[in-house]
């Protein structure tokens, strides 16, 4: 462009052109379902190829703020984005000459939800017969998008049924540099970092919040939610699902698993529970309120004598829980009732075997009772039945803990044992060639209760093991389901003799050689999982086991119930 200049000098000055205007926006304008980590990337250039600078609006209001100025690079990172938020955002471009040009004002909306997930899980609790008063919370991360090196998030709760105790860290924070928490009354915030993150795609529990519950204080059901609010930092990527926990009223209804129904089922769960208390019992009888369900004579325990009810209640009738009426908790029996006694320790081999008697029950129904034993001295094997109880509906026991065992049973056929009857055998292996210390009976539950502790001392029992023949010995348990022990014995002075032990069906087909080598004197255990050489489960039925040692042939009937 040409000038005059006092009428005698020309000149051209050249206009820089501004930039083009910013295109191509990610992410598009007007999508929806985006990440919560989307970044901003546009395009724009300079007809000049100079270098371009870039100012970045961004924000949730329609005409949105700045959030950078001079920014160098084609991209933005606006940081971790709210769920199912709708965003808007242009881009000016600048030159180094002072031009500018301002685009287009784009939007997005993020995803409404997200299957990376941070969980507060639930609890639900219940005034039971044993202490069940902490509830344990969980919070939870769950397939995590992004490394997780930092997070934080408030844990909403209700002060009226919750008392915050503590926290710790979970399964993935346990080594991390920091993990806290403190209580703010109606929330606990609980946070942490490390400078190993975890990995993205990970799962497991990054906390643990310890409350305390008394649901023992009301007559009704009562629940409340906790859920994770106000995330910071990698939290942000996560979806907040909400837990609850449930304060639950159970009745003694003989409904020991659960099911809706009062069946043969559910006596089992109670005998089951009788002797794991106060744990829950296995097999799927442990759902929340198995023991207050179970005690259905209200008198603050579970027993075998609660079993024998919920069966007879099923069968027809005869039995009544105390909690279909207002009936008064049964009382214990008198003191000096019943009588019980060891009345022999026998050496067998490498095996003790104490039997215990009773006297003074005229009417055996059910029994229970624990066994204290050295556990240093003596493995439990298991317990045979006698003549008294050779036809129980149930006899069982279960090692609580080291030198603990409890033992029990109920029938619904009452068996008399007026005078000194053996009512049981105990069997114990050997851990050493001398035996010290006391074996005890103690904490006698129904037809029992009140008899005394009785005691037998076990010194001068135990010499070398001598092994005299040939033993086999019956299965335990049998009949059983999944799995059952076998053992056996070679006698003395026996030394590599060829050994085989054999599972046959009842037809005398083989199904699976347990033991095929050469052994010598010694006691063996061996254990058979119901399954034939190919590893698969063979049918409920009467198989036999069979022991063959040279020219010597041994075998006995097991019953296998699925």
């Amino acid at each position: 462009m040409e000038h005059a200049i006092n009428g005698n000098i020309s000149c051209f000055c050249l206009v820089n052109p501004p930039p083009e205007v910013p295109s191509n926006p990610s992410p598009a304008d007007g999508s929806v379902n985006k990440p919560v980590t989307t970044q901003l990337s546009w395009e724009s250039s300079d007809p000049e190829n100079e270098p371009l600078t870039f100012d970045i609006y961004f924000g949730t209001d329609t005409n949105p703020p700045l959030m950078a100025s001079d920014h160098s690079r084609n991209w933005y990172d606006p940081g971790i984005l709210e769920f199912f938020t709708t965003y808007y955002w242009k881009i000016v471009a600048k030159d180094d000459k002072w031009n500018k040009t301002e685009g287009p004002i784009w939007s997005f909306r993020t995803q409404s939800s997200s299957s990376s997930r941070l969980i507060a899980s639930s609890f639900f609790n219940y005034c039971g017969l044993a202490s069940n008063d902490t509830v344990r919370i969980d919070l939870l991360i769950e397939n995590s998008m992004i490394p997780i090196d930092a997070g934080g998030v408030d844990i909403a709760y209700d002060s009226t049924l919750l008392t915050f105790l503590s926290c710790e860290p979970g399964s993935l924070t346990a080594n991390w540099q920091l993990l806290d928490c403190a209580d703010l009354r109606t929330h606990v915030r609980v946070g942490g970092f490390d400078t190993i993150p975890i990995p993205p795609g990970s799962g497991g529990s990054f906390a643990r919040l310890n409350f305390l519950s008394d649901c023992c204080s009301t007559d009704t059901t009562m629940s409340a939610l906790l859920c994770p609010e106000n995330p910071t930092d990698d939290f942000k990527t996560l979806w907040t699902v909400c837990g609850e926990f449930r304060c639950e009223v159970y009745t003694a209804d003989g409904d020991a698993n659960g099911d809706g129904n009062v069946s043969p089922g559910d006596a089992l769960c109670a005998f089951e529970g009788y002797l794991s208390f106060p744990d829950a019992p296995a097999s799927g009888c442990g759902t929340t309120g198995w023991d207050v369900r179970s005690d259905v004579d209200c008198n603050g325990q579970i027993t075998p004598g609660d079993a024998l009810c919920i069966f007879e209640h099923w069968l027809d009738g005869s039995c009544t829980f105390c909690g279909q009426s207002p009936a008064e908790p049964s009382q214990p029996l008198a003191a000096g009732q019943a009588s019980v006694s060891i009345r022999d320790i026998q050496l067998d081999g490498s095996e003790i075997a104490a039997v215990v008697s009773v006297a003074s029950v005229p009417n055996l129904e059910a029994f229970g009772f624990e066994v204290i034993y050295p556990a240093d001295r003596l493995d439990y094997l298991g317990t045979a039945r006698t003549e008294l109880t050779r036809d129980f509906d149930r006899i069982g026991s279960a090692v609580l803990e080291n030198g603990r065992l409890r033992l029990g049973g109920y029938s619904t056929e009452p068996v008399t044992a007026a005078e000194q009857t053996d009512l049981a055998e105990l069997r114990f292996r050997m851990l050493s060639e001398a035996l010290d210390g006391m074996l005890a009976i103690q904490s006698y539950v129904d037809d029992l209760q009140g008899a005394e502790e009785v005691t037998a001392d076990l010194g001068g029992v135990g010499t070398k093991p001598v092994f005299s023949q040939y033993v086999l010995y019956q299965n335990y348990p049998n009949p059983f389901n999944p799995s059952t022990e076998i053992r056996y014995e070679i006698p003395n002075g026996v030394v590599n003799i060829r050994v085989k032990l054999s599972i046959f069906n009842i037809e005398g087909k083989p199904i699976r050689t347990l033991v095929d080598t050469k052994q010598g004197t010694g006691a063996y255990r061996v254990h058979w999982d119901g399954r034939n050489r190919m590893g698969e489960d063979v049918s409920s039925g009467v198989y036999f086991h069979v022991l063959q040692a040279g020219n010597r042939k041994l075998a006995r009937k097991l019953v296998l119930v699925r």
